[in-house]
């Protein structure tokens, strides 16, 4: 019986593989999996249906990989209600969805055409805190272009610029076909106010403003790159280096301290928490320890020394920035050398050096701070932690720095001149950045968009 069910399970996962085949071949992709007869696959299907209908009888308790199974199942045999209610029937089992439960029965409304469920399977997924990425938004968009539904392509795109920021060139080449559609010439407004776009635009840190369609007629598509000085070399048009929103910003902060708090003793965090609230807020964020070991195995205050003074040379207010540091560092034999203790004293009675305590990773102070300042971060850490990784597509707008070293001092490496995340404009047009294209056009400094410009 063992051999057995895991045979089932390898044919219905062969049967998911040849349904994406059977979908992806008009594009020239190859096919993956075992391939099998129609009546082998009816065999494998339906002894998969009586074995979940005998765990059903009997009680068994479910997981979420037994109940994706079934929902691919239904998948095979194009019964997308089904497969949905499989993830509905998850929480009456106490499991959490996860993004592959959504998978079939998204699949299949987005096969047949059938936007309403299509869309109703995403509200669900936003519900359970599970997050589309490309691959669901794509099929989102896909089903939305090719039903001439403009307003779901609009919440689409804006979706993209959210969890996205640079979509594939599958995603660029759907975008191409809606702009390209007459549906999309006739929706748009012909006249707006412009101040509320612009106040629009203001509130939302920049780049968009999420008002709908702006003007109406044949959209001009182009691919274009920009320059180092942000300037699309299409249009023209400056691109903004975008600002996290203010309620991104709060909901950011609250993250990293939640997290902070699980990891950190909570009331040392709480501790920081009130002195930031009190001696902020910082222009900019120093990572000190990343900075003082860098390329090198011993702290060097030095080092921190003179990056602090050349971003306060950098800072139009000359404002000490907020020098994050393990206590570890600031003790020992070596730091109570006299230039070493006398540079610690300094930080101290400015207010801008803040020691965390034993036992703590002083990573998520710096981080919790510049969020919370909305100022700029100078480390040269990679942000490879996984933790950090959750929070990634956020953190890469924040305004990090990189620093090297020559024998004059610190050179800055500064963030790029505009934000690499889809943008819309004032005037109704989009920059739209493409993966593919982006390794090819570094030395531009920016990326390769796709430029859509309202005719």
């Amino acid at each position: 019986m063992e051999i057995y069910q895991q045979t089932v399970e390898g044919l219905v996962e062969s049967m998911k593989k040849n349904a994406n085949y059977s979908n992806s071949k008009d594009d020239g992709s190859k096919g993956c999996g075992i391939q099998v007869s129609k009546a082998v696959k009816g065999i494998a299907l339906r002894k998969g249906f009586e074995i979940y209908n005998e765990m059903r009888v009997e009680k068994v308790a479910m997981n979420e990989a037994t109940l994706t199974s079934v929902a691919r199942m239904a998948m095979a045999i194009g019964d997308g209600d089904m497969a949905f209610d499989m993830v509905k029937q998850m929480k009456e089992h106490g499991i959490n969805p996860r993004l592959r439960s959504y998978g079939p029965a998204l699949a299949i409304f987005c096969s047949n055409g059938d936007v309403e469920k299509a869309f109703m399977v995403e509200k669900h997924m936003l519900e359970h805190g599970v997050y589309p990425e490309e691959p669901e938004l794509e099929a989102l968009l896909k089903v939305s272009v090719e039903a001439g539904k403009s307003d779901k392509v609009y919440y689409v795109l804006h979706k993209l610029r959210i969890s996205v920021r640079q979509v594939s060139s599958a995603t660029a080449k759907l975008i191409e076909q809606w702009f390209k559609s007459k549906v999309a010439s006739r929706v748009g407004k012909r006249k707006w106010d412009q101040e509320l776009i612009i106040r629009a635009m203001e509130n939302g840190g920049g780049g968009w403003h999420g008002k709908g369609w702006l003007g109406k007629g044949k959209w001009t598509i182009r691919h274009s790159p920009v320059g180092s000085d942000g300037l699309c070399k299409s249009c023209g048009a400056k691109l903004v280096t975008i600002d996290l929103d203010p309620m991104e910003t709060e909901n950011f902060a609250k993250s990293v301290a939640a997290i902070a708090a699980q990891r950190e003793k909570k009331s040392s965090f709480q501790k920081f928490q009130k002195w930031l609230e009190y001696y902020g807020p910082f222009e900019a964020v120093v990572d000190a320890a990343n900075v003082g070991l860098y390329s090198q195995r011993r702290f060097k205050p030095s080092k921190v020394n003179a990056v602090v003074n050349g971003i306060r040379q950098m800072l139009p207010s000359r404002k000490w920035p907020l020098i994050v540091l393990h206590n570890r560092r600031i003790t020992g034999e070596k730091m109570d050398e006299p230039f070493n203790k006398a540079l610690i004293e300094k930080w101290r009675n400015a207010d801008a050096l803040y020691a965390t305590p034993t036992g703590s990773n002083d990573d998520w102070y710096w981080l919790y701070a510049a969020i919370k300042c909305r100022c700029l971060i100078v480390t040269n850490d990679e942000m490879r932690d996984h933790l950090f990784q959750l929070l990634a597509p956020i953190f890469s707008l924040s305004g990090k720095k990189g620093i090297s070293f020559t024998e004059t001092g610190p050179m800055f490496r500064m963030r790029p001149p505009c934000s690499v995340v889809i943008q819309e404009s004032e005037k109704g047009h989009w920059h739209i950045p493409i993966v593919q294209n982006l390794k090819m056009r570094m030395k531009e400094y920016g990326y390769a968009v796709l430029v859509q410009t309202h005719a």
